[in-house]
């Protein structure tokens, strides 16, 4: 619904720091349009803020402040990113701040102790940080793990999406326990499965199977296993992947798929701001990330009746997912094991009818209503109502 200002009615300023649409996004999209006790104004990144335009609420751009989220630690970015929320709290009757991410949440905390801001500070970490660090097989910097405990501990309540990430900033990296709130994710059950059946421009019709992955392009979704379970499926079946997303490592998967020989058998269709009817169109969804906070989109392919895969990374899929019930999980990294798990699924009709039952009850639990009375009732709090 619209945020418009109501009388005795607080503002909190979402601090999101992103240039691209994904999970997170899209989550903090559904609950400050289901918010109703609370106004909301947003300051983010220009290439995001078309995409929250919808909400009726003020939007506020990075742009211009000299940020730049390809260096969000060079001191020019932080600085430039501090100035703006500054600014837009001298603009606004600002009543809390809400850090989206680590960098939105780091931001946040910075401003408020470099300007003196009176402003109590709310942030989020929505994926597992010891998994995003393992992943490229190093441990935090010196700096890093500084800038880390910073927004741990200056934060009022850290939100993550599930248990694993909660343990993981307690037990691993030292957050206060009775800071950190654990809210997974909701989705908007009704809205997907409306948008699913939209006119949508999808790929041509093929005579095979379709494998489906919506994710930004990034290292931390593993295509190079998605690709070699492609090729090991090829030679058995006819069948083509679908990535849906846009990223920075788009052209590293061009090169992926060129060197496995099946760059025919991938059709990349960038970002889509309805990703839904290619979801529906799809015979099995893929996860393959070495890591996730939550995974909205196994939720999403769940509610439309579509089987899943996913890896069974740090810390979100098994949240999700009932194995053998709701979906299959597989290690990570296991190419064979992901060819496998996609096989059954293209040739077990008994399996997907089950699977997809199982899915379709799983994703209930997930609805957006309950993961925004449960931010209200944080927000309250927080302001002391």
């Amino acid at each position: 619904m619209e945020n418009a200002s109501a009388v005795g009615q607080k503002t909190l300023l979402f601090i999101l720091p992103s240039t691209a649409m994904g999970g997170a996004e899209t989550r903090f999209h559904t609950l400050i349009r289901e918010l109703t006790d609370f106004r909301a104004i947003l300051l983010t990144q220009e290439s995001v803020a078309p995409y929250f335009e919808d909400l009726g609420i003020p939007i506020y751009r990075f742009d211009g402040y000299g940020g730049l989220a390809s260096a969000p630690l060079a001191l020019r970015s932080i600085l430039g990113y501090v100035r703006a929320i500054r600014d837009v709290v001298q603009k606004e009757p600002i009543d809390g701040l809400f850090g989206v991410m680590h960098f939105g949440t780091l931001y946040a905390a910075l401003a408020k102790d470099l300007f003196l801001l009176p402003q109590p500070i709310m942030g989020s970490i929505l994926g597992h940080l010891s998994a995003y660090f393992d992943s490229f097989g190093r441990q935090p910097s010196f700096l890093e793990k500084g800038l880390i405990r910073y927004l741990l501990w200056r934060s009022r309540i850290l939100v993550v999406s599930s248990q694993g990430v909660k343990e993981d900033l307690v037990y691993t990296l030292g957050a206060r326990e009775g800071s950190v709130r654990v809210i997974p994710n909701g989705i908007d059950l009704e809205k997907v499965k409306r948008r699913a059946n939209e006119p949508w421009p999808i790929p041509p019709p093929f005579a095979g199977k379709t494998i489906t992955m919506v994710s930004r392009l990034c290292s931390g979704k593993d295509f190079w296993t998605l690709l070699n379970a492609l090729a090991l499926l090829i030679p058995r079946l006819p069948v083509r992947l679908v990535l849906v997303g846009e990223g920075d490592f788009r052209e590293e998967i061009v090169q992926m798929a060129r060197k496995l020989g099946v760059e025919s058998h991938v059709v990349m269709v960038g970002f889509q701001s309805n990703p839904y009817p290619f979801i529906l169109s799809a015979d099995v969804f893929v996860l393959s990330s070495l890591h996730e906070g939550f995974g909205n989109v196994l939720v999403e392919a769940m509610a439309l009746g579509v089987p899943v895969v996913s890896t069974d990374c740090p810390t979100g899929p098994r949240t999700i997912i009932e194995e053998g019930v709701s979906g299959l999980l597989v290690k990570m990294g296991d190419s064979e094991g992901m060819t496998r798990a996609i096989r059954l699924l293209l040739e077990d009709k008994g399996l997907v009818e089950t699977l997809a039952k199982g899915g379709l009850q799983r994703a209930k639990r997930f609805e957006s209503a309950r993961m925004t009375k449960d931010y209200e009732s944080l927000f309250h709090n927080l302001l002391g109502e």
